[in-house]
């Protein structure tokens, strides 16, 4: 009994033991957890107020953090950037190359580094310099990665303004190499200090014989002041460009194009200035005869216009008178289907006495040759009292007579198309019948011998 209690004591007391051990050891993790989170909290402060973009992922590149910069950068929010969202951000056009580039980073298990660019959901295009390294637990392993993200977006602007500039500065170069418009360099007084060929050329000199010389001299003398004043003005806003006339070596006049440039040295005083010129000579040659061209053009255009103007009234007058016409014709036809009738209706029937009194009535006028045949004349005067006897009764005689002939005489002058063209047909028959004739006639030969 007594060797059991002994035995318990010691057990209780390994047991005390162990409850402080482990309290100790919950003491040192909580004390840890707070100096992590305290870490943790004094990171992601830093990491906000940092001026470079941070990013965090887990081992498979799943992104689990992003800080404001970064945000900024690429346009997208927190929540936005968390998973794969992050790969959203990378500019479309680069997308393969980053990965293709992260992915041989972490199986060679070296540090990511590479110039890309974001594109913000806005449109907004940044280029960054990104940097990324492993993040290792105590055993050494890769648990995630943490990198950064620097907006250099304004060096590669600078980058590409001085590639262009070189590049125009080149092209520039070897324009002036092999200009063929005149090219000089004047100093401050306007005396010509550097001539190419191509300008000396167009003014009838040899270069050196251009230098120390006056501009003036190479320019027409009623244009000289407009020339200063072009001049003037360059010197008030750095460059001007005009037009005027110069005098070649020859005394012969032509026409120039001149570009001028003020040069300033790096204090800013004025040395004199660049001369660019083009001989436009032919240009203003074709500008004369295109302006008396388009004069002329103007002249016919406006005869032209009062010719249909004209033509246009005549025919305006002439299908009035066509109208006109076929309204008459119209009643001339209406006239001869009314004697159409009667007539059908008097070969119809032989008893006129019966049939003619009736058609008279109600008539306003009636078309009759009065005089051609005495007999018939007599037979209408006695229908015409026929139904004068009538009146009482409600008849109306005709009111006058009228002669048809000339009616039809001007029908005769209306043809159709195929009357024409028979006609015209006819006609040439004639004309080549009287040809062969005349051929066929001699001397001392009457023409029915022919």
């Amino acid at each position: 009994m007594g060797q059991s209690n002994k035995q318990l004591k010691i057990e209780v007391q390994s047991l005390r033991s162990e409850v402080v051990s482990l309290k100790q050891a919950i003491d040192a993790f909580a004390q840890t957890e707070t100096a992590l989170r305290d870490s943790e909290a004094r990171f992601r402060s830093l990491s906000d107020a940092s001026p470079i973009g941070i990013f965090q992922t887990d081992v498979r590149g799943y992104c689990s953090y992003t800080n404001a910069r970064w945000q900024s950068l690429t346009g997208l929010s927190f929540q936005e950037s968390l998973g794969e969202g992050w790969a959203k951000a990378i500019h479309p056009d680069d997308r393969e190359a980053v990965f293709a580039h992260w992915n041989q980073c972490v199986e060679e298990g070296r540090e990511f580094e590479q110039q890309f660019r974001f594109l913000s959901p806005q449109g907004k295009i940044c280029w960054v310099h990104a940097r990324a390294a492993a993040i290792r637990n105590e055993l050494g392993e890769i648990v995630g990665y943490v990198g950064t993200n620097e907006d250099i977006s304004e060096t590669k602007m600078a980058e590409v303004v001085r590639k262009e500039a070189t590049r125009q500065l080149i092209e520039m170069g070897e324009a002036l190499r092999n200009a063929v418009e005149g090219i000089s360099r004047l100093d401050s007084q306007g005396n010509y200090c550097a001539v190419n060929e191509a300008y000396a050329r167009m003014v009838g000199y040899e270069p050196d014989e251009m230098l120390d010389m006056s501009w003036p001299q190479t320019v027409h003398p009623e244009d000289r002041a407009k020339m200063m004043t072009a001049y003037q003005t360059m010197l008030q806003e750095g460059k001007v460009e005009v037009e005027a006339r110069g005098i070649r070596k020859d005394g012969s006049v032509f026409y120039k194009q001149l570009f001028m440039v003020a040069v300033y040295d790096d204090m800013e005083q004025f040395t004199g200035h660049h001369c660019f010129m083009k001989d436009i000579s032919d240009q203003k040659q074709y500008e004369t005869t295109l302006r008396q061209l388009n004069q002329e053009l103007e002249l016919r255009v406006q005869d032209r216009t009062a010719e249909l103007h004209l033509t246009n009234l005549n025919l305006q007058q002439q299908l009035i008178h066509r109208q006109q016409a076929e309204d008459e014709l119209r009643r001339k036809v209406a006239r001869e289907q009314l004697l159409w009738g009667i007539t059908q209706k008097i070969r119809q029937s032989l008893d006129l006495d019966d049939i003619l009194p009736g058609l008279l009535e109600g008539r306003a006028r009636v078309y009759y040759p009065y005089g051609r045949d005495a007999d018939f004349d007599l037979k209408l005067m006695g229908w015409m009292k026929r139904v004068r006897a009538q009146m009482r009764l409600g008849a109306e005689p005709p009111h006058e007579f009228l002669e048809l002939g000339h009616l039809l005489d001007e029908l005769r002058l209306f043809k159709s198309a195929g009357e024409i063209a028979l006609m015209r047909h006819s006609a040439n028959i004639a004309v080549q019948a009287q040809i062969a004739a005349m051929r066929a006639s001699g001397e001392a030969r009457f023409e029915y011998e022919v």
